[in-house]
């Protein structure tokens, strides 16, 4: 059984399936899908008629090809195309033993002074974790479990 391929009305180099796979016309060789560091998103980076590259959300394209799956119900819609998450203000606490870092009740770290936040390491014992430097300079292997019960009891 073979899968319908639409073209992109935006991009006619490119073909799309109703799930998402998109793929060039000329070469028929699938892209690949990346993710957005800072929001999470996933997006595909297509090249325009002009040359110009850009970066699209796989629903706007499935949208814009399959114009019959797009949902009218606002519920749907909702279901379909979560929200950004948003981390909220005044939510952040001190994480007490590292006075350069903050805590928020999703788990999340972050540096006080430049707000960025600290890439979350990989499990250690099933559970994961961020490395933290105390006040002194001293590396510290910290769960996550354990700074949400210290800062949010």
């Amino acid at each position: 059984m073979s899968e319908e391929w639409r073209t992109l009305p935006e991009f006619p180099k490119y073909e799309i399936t109703s799930d998402g796979d998109v793929r060039n016309r000329e070469s028929k060789k699938v892209l690949k899908e990346y993710e957005n560091p800072n929001t999470g998103a996933w997006s595909y980076s297509l090249r325009r008629n002009d040359g110009r590259c850009t970066q699209r959300n796989f629903w706007s394209l499935i949208y814009s090809a399959w114009p019959e799956l797009k949902p009218t119900d606002p519920k749907e819609l909702a279901i379909r195309q979560p929200a950004r998450r948003y981390s909220q203000r005044g939510a952040w606490a001190d994480i007490p033993g590292f006075p350069t870092y903050e805590a928020h009740p999703d788990g999340s770290v972050r540096y006080k002074k430049t707000r960025k936040r600290r890439r979350l390491q990989h499990t250690k014992r099933g559970e994961p974790y961020y490395v933290l430097f105390n006040e002194y300079g001293d590396r510290s292997d910290v769960k996550v479990k354990t700074i949400l019960a210290r800062c949010f009891a």
